[in-house]
């Protein structure tokens, strides 16, 4: 029994049952997630760019905790450049952990109704996983050189530190 007959509550929480979203987390997940930083140490700085000047915003709807990519662009003499970042999760969620396996299990989260079944504990996804403002957070960013006409004529890869300015 979920609910009474027609509740759109009680028909999320029925839907997540027969496809098998949960919630909750296992102890050893959990467990992992206890052991993990919640702010960037100095030690992950060591092979990064430092682009914390960079205003990078995200795009998220309000009250979105998972914020999970941001972008920054500015016009050149040959067009733009474009910077696109992705927070970089692999950082925290190491191969082979049972974090990592009950990810792969999960596969994404899923918004589902009036909330989300979440891929990672939200301790990482809407924490030291996620783009907050005004803190410094792990990324990767691609860096895009546009021309005028759209035309993409450059492009480089980085692991770096960035750090939000709006969102």
């Amino acid at each position: 029994v979920f609910g009474e007959v027609d509740d759109p509550i009680s028909e999320n929480v029925a839907i997540a049952f027969k496809y098998g979203f949960k919630k909750q987390f296992e102890k050893q997940v959990m467990d992992e997630v206890a052991s993990t930083p919640q702010t960037v140490l100095p030690q992950d700085y060591a092979g990064r760019t430092d682009m914390t000047d960079v205003f990078f915003m995200t795009w998220d709807p309000a009250g979105c905790k998972d914020k999970d990519d941001a972008i920054y662009a500015e016009q050149t003499d040959f067009g733009y450049k474009v910077y696109v970042a992705i927070a970089d999760v692999a950082h925290y969620v190491k191969r082979g952990t049972e974090l990592d396996k009950e990810a792969t299990r999960r596969g994404n989260s899923c918004y589902l109704g009036n909330g989300v079944y979440p891929m990672l504990p939200p301790e990482l996804s809407n924490g030291i996983c996620s783009l907050n403002p005004n803190v410094p957070r792990l990324a990767l960013v691609c860096q895009i050189d546009i021309d005028k006409k759209g035309k993409i004529l450059n492009y480089n890869f980085e692991k770096a530190v960035i750090n939000v300015k709006q969102s």
